[in-house]
């Protein structure tokens, strides 16, 4: 077993870790699930109907318990979770001061991990063609709609997808459901491409990231009661659930950044 992880810094890190099916075996990964997962855990992920479906949530539960078990050695299978509203997985007495939250697209999986009393929420979306501005003009607010407006075509996308799952990773962090107003958070980049986080009332403590993984895949992490320079640290892992750490460490709340380590575009 290797040396544990470093737990996150309180409030100065957050660690995004990133999988995607294209490093897996389909047969390997149903084994290592079927091995691995609680009887509860494996049951729902066999209801689901498709059968990329049913691979990337075995993937996103080993990704899950192998991650955990990178900070202090427990081995993946003996993970006990509970279940909060929503079905999200918390850790059932556990001693790990960590807190997690999952996010899945496509073939990619990915986890942000922090230290306990730092809620951190991700989102990862496939950019799709789609009536991205009817929606802005709908949940966003003006200045983010009129940002989209000026962009060129082949711009305006991406940044709709920046500010969606910047908004569901914010809300993620703060244990907020969708249903809450989405034009009440709203982000701004200015022209060397830094984000900015505002929200009306504002409220501070907050550091937020905006990723391009691999072609049309945008991936947003928010950290909750951060300092103003905290770090985010990358990993990706394949088969072997062996961390590779990728191009070190992303600081402060500058924007896009975007990732290789074996993650393909579709």
């Amino acid at each position: 077993m290797m040396e544990p992880l470093p737990i996150p810094a309180p409030g100065r890190e957050a660690h995004l870790w990133i999988a995607s099916l294209s490093g897996f075996h389909e047969p390997d990964l149903e084994a290592a699930a079927r091995l691995q997962l609680s009887d509860s855990e494996w049951r729902r992920v066999q209801r689901l109907a498709l059968p990329a479906s049913r691979n990337l949530g075995r993937l996103s539960r080993l990704l899950l318990r192998h991650v955990l078990s990178q900070y202090n050695g427990v081995a993946p299978g003996q993970w006990r979770f509970v279940e909060a509203r929503g079905g999200k997985p918390m850790l059932a007495q556990s001693t790990l001061p960590l807190e997690f939250n999952l996010s899945h697209s496509g073939d990619c999986v990915a986890l942000g991990v922090s230290h306990r009393g730092h809620p951190i929420g991700v989102d990862i979306e496939i950019q799709r063609r789609r009536p991205f501005l009817r929606l802005a003009r709908r949940y966003f607010a003006d200045s983010e709609v009129a940002d989209l407006e000026h962009l060129p075509s082949e711009s305006s996308t991406a940044r709709f997808y920046q500010y969606w799952t910047l908004k569901e990773a914010w809300v993620k962090a703060q244990g907020r459901g969708l249903w809450t107003a989405l034009d009440s958070v709203y982000f701004h980049f200015d022209k060397n491409g830094r984000l900015w986080p505002m929200e009306e009332p504002p409220l501070p403590g907050y550091q937020c990231w905006s990723l391009t993984v691999a072609p049309r895949r945008c991936l947003a992490v928010v950290l909750g009661a951060a300092t103003n320079n905290a770090k985010l640290r990358l990993f990706c892992v394949g088969e072997d659930f062996i961390p590779q750490p990728l191009h070190g460490i992303l600081q402060g709340a500058s924007a896009e950044l975007t990732l290789s380590g074996g993650l393909k575009g579709s």
